[in-house]
């Protein structure tokens, strides 16, 4: 795929560039390793006591994975957060995605799969957790779209 195809943003989310060499970073992990759990870590959210009269808003959303590896196993803590502009309500969490390997990776490689696939990994996760918590809060769920490269 074309760089210029797989910026900064997609459907309005900011990730995180891909970086020269991150394609085969990413393939030597996906080879040797197998999704075990996916967990949330911690969860924050946050509604305006007095909202906005303005009806449309801008969502701004951030996604980004940071990587500990060991011999057996690469764990990786996704941070997502949703915001509104103006400010209505604000949804942050972490998910930690933990891999078994069956065989050791360099520390760049689990960062680049960190930064990219991990991401699409927790999304659906993420997607509901806004979804329902923004319901909880007195709001209909807004729409997270899907990740697209």
């Amino acid at each position: 795929m074309p760089p210029d195809d797989r910026g900064a943003e997609s459907s309005g989310i900011v990730l995180p560039e891909f970086r020269e060499g991150d394609d085969e970073r990413i393939q030597r992990v996906k080879n040797v390793a197998a999704l075990t759990a996916i967990v949330l870590v911690e969860v924050t959210a946050r509604r305006a006591h007095a909202l906005p009269e303005q009806t449309e808003v801008a969502v701004k959303q951030e996604a980004r994975g940071e990587a500990q590896l060991t011999d057996q196993q690469l764990n990786i803590a996704v941070r997502f957060t949703f915001k509104t502009d103006p400010h209505a309500f604000e949804v942050e969490a972490v998910f930690g995605l933990v891999y078994a390997l069956t065989e050791a990776i360099e520390k760049e490689d689990a960062d680049a799969f960190a930064r990219h696939n991990a991401l699409f990994n927790a999304w659906p996760y993420w997607r509901e957790l806004v979804q329902n918590t923004t319901v909880r809060m007195g709001f209909p769920p807004p729409l997270v779209p899907l990740l697209k490269v």
